[in-house]
């Protein structure tokens, strides 16, 4: 039962999991699938404006500038549909 894949966006904690830093807003030691393309996350910060990924900076800000920014979503398989 259930859902074969399912699709979410990158969390803030699977990003710091990854190498991104809070404190310097670089994401330098994530791997460059990872730091080098700029994306939205599924995320929010303190103030309530969603993290992002800019060419290796990670910080959060206002949704504005859809050109910018894309989606990276996340898929995770069900183990089920993984030929052992």
């Amino acid at each position: 039962g259930g859902a074969e894949a399912t699709g979410r966006l990158i969390s803030y904690e699977e990003l710091i999991d990854l190498g991104c830093m809070k404190d310097t807003n670089s994401c330098e030691n994530a791997p460059a699938w990872a730091s080098q393309t700029s994306y939205w996350t599924g995320s929010a910060g303190d103030s309530g404006l969603p993290w992002y990924i800019l060419n290796g900076e990670f910080n959060n800000d206002l949704y504005f500038n859809e050109i910018l920014f894309g989606l990276r979503p996340v898929i995770e398989l069900n183990e089920s549909v993984i030929e052992k």
